[in-house]
């Protein structure tokens, strides 16, 4: 729905910031935007296994909703 905001939420430049901000935390991988010197952070390598697992179960209710809509 475009032309419903008065104006932007967030300026470019913040939402850059914030999403760097968020990868050098681990709750983002360094994104190919992003320039070289933001490195990725360690945590995002060991959150793999949660990820991992989140995934799993997304995946298996997605399987259960799909059998369900099936019978």
């Amino acid at each position: 729905m475009a032309g419903v905001l008065a104006g932007d939420v967030l300026k470019a430049a913040d939402a850059t910031g914030a999403s760097a901000d968020r990868a050098r935390q681990g709750a983002l991988p360094r994104c190919g935007w992003m320039d070289k010197d933001v490195p990725e952070s360690p945590r995002w390598t060991e959150r793999t296994p949660q990820r991992e697992a989140e995934l799993r179960k997304l995946e298996e209710k997605r399987r259960a909703v799909m059998e369900r809509m099936g019978s």
